[in-house]
């Protein structure tokens, strides 16, 4: 099953839109403004890879469109006003997806990922747009997707002008469900000059790399700068950047000082960890880049982060450092062509052809068919919500599953559910004993046959 990658969720109430004061206790309701906590716990992560000093500058990704993969964006979020610039339904669509049409089912995850990438106060580049394609929807009490809907999704974006693709999701045994679907269609998204951006998962087990150099594999830090204590790692992840860790208190409620405060539905904020909200902080840097040198290419991207990035033990390049990042020479361009090329090669793993048809323009209505085996989920499924007093409560229910068409978006300007700790414990276990399975198979298969 495909999912999103967040781990621990806290709702947190504000009085009349207000935030969180400085300090790491209990959630509760507060009284002070939104722009105090700018500078104090509640964003720990933007000092720890250094965004005040990257968003210097000034572009603060002003004509960079990112995709956020995910489960459904509520635009209407102020937080969110005017930067949400489309939205795609591809759940169950088979392979296709519909343009401007959303399901506003149950699903937080994805308004919260897009609120670290363009957020107001707490996104990486507020003034990027954000491009909202649904791959996950509200069923049997998860948000979780399959892989052809994931395909689909990766595509549209990379048809419809997104510079970065933000992908919080991931199969639920990690390195069990890859998929050629997946693997084919980010290849297509790089060779199209989309910046391709995965969590890495929450499983703690070692990934394998499927994509190549077509993406960047995300693992989490907590607030001291190590890799958070449910994060994967290994070599095959590229970076790493703030996706909190509570610690075991995270079973129970986020922290200010320890998880990642961004947006959610329905004009509420809330307290996440996991490598979901990893990945966000990478394209959001991404976005800064591209806003800065607009002819960069995927390649150029990549090679800024992970040429300034700090150590960190247990990955391949380390914790991004955005302020580095812009810091760093943009590479000698030709002023009469365009540099945005392909991230890397074509790698693939397995030799399937891909079965995506393209996505549909905006002027076609794609037809929803059977549901598919759903295979990916949300990458951190929990999280700690933050209601505004004046917000009001959802109303849509969850939808069934069907597509709602959205108002019309204006161009871009110019310019909980809460995987325990035992749980994510069980997956890694789950994923070891399919593997000793496997190999136990594998060698009873490679035996001599005994002679007549």
């Amino acid at each position: 099953m495909i999912a999103a990658l967040a781990i621990a969720v806290t709702t947190v109430t504000g009085l009349d839109g207000a935030s969180m004061p400085a300090d790491a206790g209990p959630v509760r309701p507060v009284a002070v403004t939104q722009d105090a906590c700018v500078t104090q716990p509640c964003t720990w992560n933007f000092q720890q890879i250094k965004v005040f000093g990257a968003q210097a500058p000034g572009k603060h990704g002003a004509g960079v469109t990112v995709a956020v993969v995910d489960t459904w964006v509520d635009h209407e979020h102020p937080e969110l006003a005017g930067r949400v610039v489309g939205h795609a339904y591809c759940v169950g669509m088979s392979g296709q997806c519909q343009a401007n049409a959303r399901n506003a089912d149950e699903c937080a995850h994805g308004t919260h990922v897009a609120g670290t990438v363009a957020a107001k106060n707490y996104g990486v580049a507020p003034k990027a747009g954000v491009l909202a394609v649904q791959v996950l929807s509200y069923r049997d009490g998860d948000c979780s997707g399959s892989t052809e809907d994931v395909a689909a999704g990766i595509r549209y974006a990379a048809q419809h002008g997104a510079d970065v693709i933000n992908l919080s999701l991931g199969a639920t045994v990690p390195g069990l469900f890859q998929s050629s679907h997946v693997s084919d269609a980010v290849a297509d998204a790089a060779r199209a000059g989309a910046v391709v951006v995965f969590a890495a998962g929450n499983s703690t087990v070692p990934v394998s790399d499927n994509y190549g150099d077509n993406a960047v594999l995300v693992a989490a830090t907590g607030p001291r700068g190590g890799l958070a204590s449910y994060s994967s790692r290994g070599g095959a992840i590229d970076l790493a950047a703030p996706g909190g860790d509570d610690g075991a208190a995270g079973l129970t409620s986020c922290q200010k000082s320890t998880c990642i405060m961004s947006t959610e539905p329905h004009n509420r904020y809330a307290l996440r960890e996991g490598t979901s909200m990893a990945a966000p902080h990478v394209s959001g840097t991404a976005a800064l880049l591209l806003a800065q040198h607009p002819r960069r290419g995927p390649s150029d991207v990549i090679s800024a982060l992970r040429n300034t990035a700090r150590p960190v033990g247990g990955i391949r390049n380390g914790l991004i450092d955005a302020d580095a990042a812009l810091r760093l020479r943009a590479p000698a361009t030709n002023p009469g062509t365009t540099t945005r090329s392909p991230a890397g090669t074509d790698r693939r793993t397995t030799t399937q052809p891909a079965q995506l048809a393209p996505s549909p323009g905006s002027g076609q209505t794609a037809r929803r068919t059977a549901t598919p085996r759903r295979t990916w989920t949300l990458a951190d499924p929990s999280a700690t919500t933050e209601t505004d007093a004046a917000a009001q409560q959802p109303t849509d229910g969850f939808g069934g599953g069907r597509a709602e068409q959205a108002p019309p978006f204006p161009q871009q300007p110019q310019a909980n559910t809460g995987a325990e700790f035992p749980a994510r414990i069980a997956l890694g276990i789950l994923a070891l004993l399919a593997l000793c399975g496997a190999g136990a198979l594998w060698l009873s298969n490679s035996r001599p046959n005994p002679p007549d």
